[in-house]
């Protein structure tokens, strides 16, 4: 399965949101109910990409009482990639900038062209 990086801000986004993780993954006995922001996309995707973004410290776990792995929250990682990319504009400008000139669409592409605050992506015309 491909990173879905649509998926991944909309995640980061519904969590920051979120009263917490609980209300977020809104667990009941037939499995999680994700937010109907991410029905679109399937409880599997949505999973995979959960696991991703832990493995990446965007989500941060703790143990719980059965010593088991939970998500716990964003981490400051996590909290930087949805406010900076909040901006449905902004987003939309970011991809078509990194697609036009074959960049790779990876958390270390997106949040260099964020940090530089390159004017003529973010503000300007494209």
């Amino acid at each position: 399965m491909k990173r879905d990086w649509d998926l991944i801000r909309d995640i980061l986004i519904e969590i920051e949101n979120a009263e917490d993780m609980d209300a977020f993954l809104n667990f009941s006995e037939n499995g999680y109910l994700y937010p109907e922001s991410l029905e679109k996309y399937g409880n599997e995707k949505i999973t995979y990409h959960l696991q991703l973004l832990v493995n990446a410290d965007f989500i941060s776990t703790s143990d719980d009482d059965y010593g088991e792995k939970e998500m716990s929250g964003l981490t400051w990682k996590g909290h930087e990639y949805a406010e900076k990319l909040r901006d449905n504009e902004r987003w939309e400008k970011i991809k078509r900038y990194i697609s036009e000139k074959s960049l790779d669409l990876g958390s270390d592409t997106i949040m260099s062209l964020v940090r530089r605050r390159i004017n003529k992506i973010i503000d300007g015309d494209i």
